[in-house]
């Protein structure tokens, strides 16, 4: 039996092949778009959302921005469980292009508090494998495919972490960054973001 893929999917998977992401990427997307869970088109996603400061500021501007937060769905927004990370996929690829998404993953065990007890260093980044650095390793290595397909999608992507965090050398971190750009990086790149294009409410009463 031939299975269609919608039109936005097809188009999606080719970006995210033309930036070499990760095949089990373009499959969970494949996956979202025919299991029926990408309806509606959204300004942003705020991902670890806590007391939702983001979701909050965007909202009271105008635009449309989803909370992904442990607190508000034990199991759709657990990113480490099946559905929650299925859930998330499907949410970035909601997000419309010039769009907004903000990770504010966990730094618990990427910090220099805790090298200690996680065992991370430059040399070993993935540290001890306790359940709680293994968690936190899978974790990033998902937020991290959220990150690659919100690029696909041309959003302007935000990944929180304290200036001691090891996180970028995470390697899926070293892929993705390896992939986009010019020599290798031993720093995060930290810039301004753009200004947002002007909510998807707006936009749909100006073309009425």
């Amino acid at each position: 039996m031939t299975v269609s893929l919608p039109a936005d999917c097809t188009a999606l998977l080719r970006r995210l092949r033309r930036i070499g992401a990760p095949l089990v990427l373009l499959q969970l997307v494949a996956w979202a778009f025919l299991s029926g869970i990408v309806n509606g088109e959204i300004d942003g996603a705020e991902f670890f959302a806590g007391d939702m400061a983001v979701t909050t500021k965007l909202q009271e501007a105008g635009f449309t921005c989803f909370p992904f937060e442990l607190k508000l769905d034990a199991v759709c927004h657990d990113i480490l469980s099946d559905p929650g990370f299925a859930f998330a996929v499907a949410l970035v690829c909601r997000v419309r292009s010039g769009g907004f998404v903000w990770f504010g993953i966990v730094c618990s065990t990427w910090v220099f508090m805790s090298r200690s007890s996680t065992g991370r260093d430059l040399n070993h980044p993935l540290g001890r494998a306790t359940s709680l650095v293994t968690a936190a390793n899978v974790m990033t290595s998902r937020v991290l495919l959220l990150f690659w397909l919100a690029a696909a999608k041309g959003c302007f992507v935000i990944l929180e972490q304290p200036s001691t965090s090891l996180m970028y050398m995470h390697p899926r971190f070293q892929e993705l960054i390896g992939q986009h750009a010019r020599g290798k990086l031993s720093r995060p790149i930290l810039r301004s973001p753009p200004p947002l294009p002007p909510p998807l409410s707006k936009r749909s009463s100006s073309n009425r």
